[in-house]
């Protein structure tokens, strides 16, 4: 690899989350920034998913092309992928593009910040986290949206997105490893019909891939990347706290909501910000926020046995800002 090019092994092994991170970090600095180079990634991102689907059995026909790359069975799904996207992605003049104009990897937004510091649950592996808060602790008070989500307003994905990003950090903290795949998925779903989502959720799911699940640092510099790709900042940052503050109450976690704490801090910092930002079209939704939020901001002294209005509050707030 030079500073100018990432070969197609290097850029497949980047898709398959095997790359090094002595690899990873050089493709992550080789960014071309013009819409040719962030098409030609579109392109391989897009090759990707279809290899993905064939080694699941999702593209009838493709299977045995990919096995006869690299041999039958499971063990050889990777690989075979390997051996026929370098070669797609030559033919296509690919150059390796990640989308990172709007932020580095340094950025932690205060919302994502929040997220990180705080420890909800003390059980670690998979699983820990339907043990700790339930078999439901990943379904926020919100409508479902059948399909893939694609008919959300703006605001509305951006407070779900920041929702499943809490989820993620939540599971990571918990090395729970099928709840950050889940929350992984749920994130590239809601970017499907974005237009700067296909690097943003290969981010993800490198991220996911990797030890640790990519540290502190990277997932903050996805969810940075995911904040900014969906161009609604406050919303986002209110579905990170929503949810944070939902799996509070599920931890029984009652300091999360003291006055004088860091978590009612950001979400005044969030009601303030909704209540300059917010465009004619969203002024009423946000005017419902800020009226479901108002018994959080009331300088009251919350205890375990007020838990219940908190999650009235909190409930209320997540179903119209999410809908």
């Amino acid at each position: 690899m030079s500073d100018e090019r990432i070969d197609p092994e290097t850029l497949a092994a980047f898709f398959d989350g095997t790359a090094s991170p002595e690899e990873r970090d050089s493709v992550m600095r080789t960014v071309a920034r013009s819409k040719e180079a962030y098409a030609s990634f579109l392109e391989a991102a897009a090759v990707y998913r279809e290899l993905e689907d064939a080694t699941a059995g999702n593209g009838p026909g493709q299977m045995d092309v990919v096995r006869g790359a690299g041999g039958s069975g499971t063990a050889g799904a990777k690989p075979a992928r390997r051996w026929i996207i370098g070669p797609l992605l030559i033919a296509a003049g690919v150059v390796a593009v990640l989308f990172l104009s709007r932020s580095n990897a340094s950025t932690e937004h205060a919302a994502i910040r929040l997220a990180q510091d705080t420890r909800l649950t003390r059980e670690l592996g998979s699983g820990s986290l339907a043990r700790s808060f339930g078999n439901a602790w990943d379904q926020p008070p919100w409508s479902v949206v059948r399909g893939s989500e694609a008919s959300l307003p703006p605001g509305p994905r951006a407070v779900r997105a920041g929702a499943r990003y809490a989820e993620l950090e939540v599971a990571a903290q918990a090395a729970d490893t099928d709840a950050v795949r889940l929350a992984t998925e749920a994130i590239g779903q809601l970017l499907a019909s974005v237009e700067a989502g296909a690097p943003v959720s290969a981010m993800f799911r490198e991220v996911s891939r990797a030890p640790d699940f990519g540290g502190r640092p990277r997932r903050a510099a996805a969810a940075a990347e995911l904040r900014a790709s969906l161009g609604a900042d406050t919303w986002f940052d209110l579905g990170v706290w929503g949810e944070m503050a939902r799996l509070a109450v599920a931890a029984r976690d009652v300091a999360f909501f003291a006055q004088d704490g860091s978590a009612i801090a950001e979400l005044r910092r969030i009601v303030r910000a909704g209540g300059r930002a917010a465009a004619p079209r969203d002024s009423i939704a946000w005017a419902s926020v800020a009226t479901a939020l108002q018994p959080l901001l009331s300088d009251r002294a919350w205890t375990v046995n007020d838990l219940d209005v908190i999650d009235r509050a909190v409930g209320a707030t997540m179903a119209v800002a999410a809908r």
